[in-house]
Order: structure tokens, then C-alpha cells, then sequence
């Protein structure tokens, strides 16, 4: 809905000033961009930190235990709606340029700040405008905090993501529903749906589209040993299992063979179906009309236009070609190379706050236009997705949504040594 997005945009940019960095608040065809920026006294060198200030709605409120934009302070946490995702993330970037200009007179390197006000409805404003601000926003990298530790406490950099596309399907089949006792003669819509369905996916998740695999990035030698040593901490199995309530993953995969799947192979869902009757008792009825959102998730380099058009042919081929195919949202996949110079400054900076190695996780599973995907959009080299919140589980997205202070205060000093090191390289 959007509500109070404009007036956290003008505390954010208030917020950005008083610290010292010059702001402004840039429309967007949807929400606005805080933008800002901080020019060094020595370097020429730039950095852009990015980040989102948009959360997700509260409802419903009678889940909390705390005011939900309370920043309610107990037991060693700090409770409240973006306390992790990703307003935590957005203060400490900001509270570790206010540490280096206190402690140092100045900042290592120019930076360049930017929010986005869109990110938790998958930024649609944002390709134009990073299309129409391209000179602004250029730099030599992008650290774009969004997100927190992982389950076993360890900070995460991602290099890439698996792309996302939402589509409908229907099935109309006759003008009216018919009464079901000519099921014999008529095939309703839920049922032509179903058959439909049986042909784009088999039991264990294969999917049966000719061409859909064509140009899956096999992922590099390299890139597995990544998965293989922090497998147990990307995908914690047996604690997903309680946690989600199941018994194992499809086709019973496990260890590697599932984080490897989980990152490098696309999958396609139906999140839901809308049928005929499903009430309480019984209508014997033929529906006439059967809609299915579907969720289809891209590896890289697989194109989302492309995949659309093959599912298009598809159904055609096996008969079904009056099903229509509506697209709702397209994101690309894309992965930058995780080998650079940003890279060796997160673990530099991760092994003096933490004392430990950050799990660098080539591409994530999910889709969200965070770092390498802007970096990718503004032909800058290098791009990190990382984030200080939580740690996980964090209530993120849920009632109760919190980030401990101890992590919170971490994370501050994670992003200025980020900086730092990032200048020294």
C-alpha cells in the first residue's frame, strides 16, 4: 500500500544529513530513492552502499508482543518491524560512516548511499531507474547490506541470484458451470488443468519443458568447493525439517546434492490453484473456469522470455494450447564473480569483528534486485550482497521481528572495516 514509505524516506535522508552525508529524495514511478553521498579528502576511489528502508506490513498487529514500530529494547534484543529486515542493516551502515568521521576526520573513500523504497514488492521501479541514473550512481563496487547471519551465526556474502517469474494459467472450458452429472461428456476445467499441470513437471521436480535446461550455468569446480565446505550451515537440514514440519526433501537429495540444487538448478511451484467449490459440504458441479498462480525460479544464464515462450509451445504440443499463459513479474538470474577485491574485504573485516570466515555463497536461492544485481545493471565490476541482522531465525518477515543488540553493534563495526579494508586494497 505504500503507507508512511514517504515520510520514512524524509526521516532517512534528515537521518543521512545529520550524520553528515549530503541527501535527497529522488521519485521513483512507484516509491522513492534516498540518495547520498560523501566525498573522501584523499581517495578517488568509490564505494556505493545500497540497502532497502521499505518493510513488510505488520498485520496481523495481535501477533505482537511489542509495538511493532516500537523499537522495543528487552532481554538483550531490539524488537520491531525492520529491526533485521532491513531498517537494522540501513542504520548500521549509516552509524559506521558517523564512526569513521568521528574517529578519523574522514571517510577512507567516496561513498554513495542508496535506499530503495520498493524492495519488499521486488523493486519494480527500480531498472529505470537505475536506466536514468547510471552516471549518478557509478562507483568502483557496490556492498549492499540486506539480510543477516546465518542459522549458525556466520556472516553471508552472496554474488548472485536465482531469477523469478510469476504467471497465471487458466482454463476456461465452457460458458457456465455445468451440473456434474454430465461429467461423462463434459471435461471441466480443474481436471484439464490438472493434465496440463502433469506434463511440465514430473514427481521429483524435473521439469518437462524441451529446451528449459538448455542454458543452466553448470556451476565451476570452484563454486562446489564453496558448497561443499559450508553445505551444513547454507542448509541446516535437520533443523529445517522441524522447522518447516516435514520429513525429508523431494527425492530424498541431502548434503551437497541439495544445496547444490537448491542454488544452481531452476524448479518450478504452483503456490496456488482456484477452482469450482471447496466449501463446506458438496456442489456438484463442472467447473468452468480454473486459475493457478505459479512460481517459476531461473539459474543463471537462462532467459525469462525465453522460458516463457517455451512454455507457451509446450502446452501447444501437448494439447493444451487454450490454456492462457499471463505473465504477472519477470526478474532476471545473474552472478557476479566472488573472487575480488570487495570479496577479500568482507572476510578481512569479518575475521576482526567475528573471528571467523563469512560463508560466500555464489548464488542464493532466492530473487531481489540487491547487490550484484545492481551492480550487473550499472556495467560496475564487482557487487556484494551481505547483511548484520538477526541472527537467524530472527522472526524476520513475522510478528515479534527482532535483531540483538549484540549483533546489531557487531554489524556496525563490520561495515566501517568493510570500508576500510576495501579502501587498502
Amino acid at each position: 500500500t505504500g503507507y508512511g514509505i514517504k515520510e520514512c524516506a524524509r526521516l532517512l535522508k534528515q537521518r543521512m544529513e545529520k550524520t553528515g552525508i549530503r541527501s535527497r529524495v529522488i521519485k521513483t514511478g512507484l516509491h522513492p530513492v534516498v540518495y547520498g553521498e560523501i566525498r573522501s579528502k584523499k581517495s578517488t576511489r568509490t564505494m556505493l552502499l545500497g540497502a532497502h528502508y521499505d518493510v513488510q506490513p505488520v498485520e496481523p498487529v495481535a501477533r505482537w508482543s511489542f509495538e511493532p514500530f516500537g523499537a522495543t529494547v528487552k532481554d538483550g534484543r531490539i524488537y520491531g518491524r525492520g529491526a533485521t529486515d532491513c531498517k537494522g542493516n540501513v542504520v548500521a551502515l549509516l552509524k559506521a560512516t558517523e564512526a569513521l568521521l568521528k574517529v578519523r576526520g574522514d571517510v577512507p573513500l567516496n561513498i554513495k548511499f542508496f535506499f530503495d523504497g520498493e524492495e519488499e514488492i521486488i523493486s519494480p521501479s527500480l531498472p529505470q531507474f537505475l536506466k536514468e541514473n547510471k552516471k549518478l550512481l557509478q562507483a568502483d563496487t557496490v556492498l549492499y547490506f540486506d539480510g543477516g547471519l546465518d542459522f549458525s551465526g556466520n556472516i553471508e556474502l552472496k554474488y548472485g541470484n536465482r531469477g523469478t517469474m510469476f504467471i497465471e494459467l487458466r482454463s476456461k472450458t465452457a460458458g457456465k458451470r455445468i451440473p456434474a452429472k454430465y461429467s461423462n461428456l463434459v471435461e471441466g476445467s480443474l481436471w484439464r488443468m490438472i493434465n496440463a499441470l502433469k506434463t511440465i513437471r514430473d514427481e521429483k521436480g524435473n521439469v518437462l519443458i524441451d529446451g528449459f535446461y538448455k542454458k543452466v550455468r553448470v556451476p565451476t569446480e570452484r563454486d562446489m568447493e564453496v558448497i561443499r565446505s559450508s553445505s551444513n550451515s547454507m542448509l541446516p537440514e535437520k533443523k529445517l525439517y522441524r522447522e518447516w514440519g516435514i520429513k525429508a526433501f523431494i527425492g530424498g537429495i541431502s548434503g551437497t546434492e541439495a544445496a547444490k540444487s537448491l542454488f544452481y538448478n531452476p524448479a518450478i511451484n504452483i503456490s496456488g490453484m482456484s477452482s469450482g467449490y471447496a466449501e463446506e459440504g458438496f456442489l456438484a458441479i463442472i467447473p468452468d473456469e480454473t486459475v493457478v498462480k505459479m512460481d517459476i525460479w531461473l539459474v543463471p544464464d537462462q532467459d525469462p522470455r525465453e522460458v516463457l515462450k517455451m512454455l507457451k509451445i509446450h502446452l501447444q504440443k501437448h494439447g493444451f494450447g487454450d490454456i492462457e499463459v499471463k505473465e504477472v513479474y519477470v526478474g532476471e538470474p545473474c552472478q557476479c564473480s566472488w573472487e575480488t577485491d570487495v570479496t577479500r574485504a568482507c572476510i578481512e573485516a569479518a575475521g576482526e569483528v567475528y573471528g571467523s570466515k563469512p560463508n560466500i555463497i555464489p548464488v542464493t536461492p532466492g530473487f531481489g534486485r540487491h547487490g550484484p544485481w545492481i551492480s550487473k545493471r550499472l556495467g560496475i565490476r564487482t557487487g556484494v550482497h551481505t547483511g548484520i541482522g538477526g541472527p537467524m531465525p530472527c522472526n524476520q518477515h513475522e510478528a515479534d521481528e527482532f535483531i540483538e543488540i549484540g549483533t546489531f553493534i557487531k554489524g556496525i563495526k563490520f561495515a566501517a572495516a568493510a570500508i576500510v579494508s576495501y579502501a587498502q586494497q
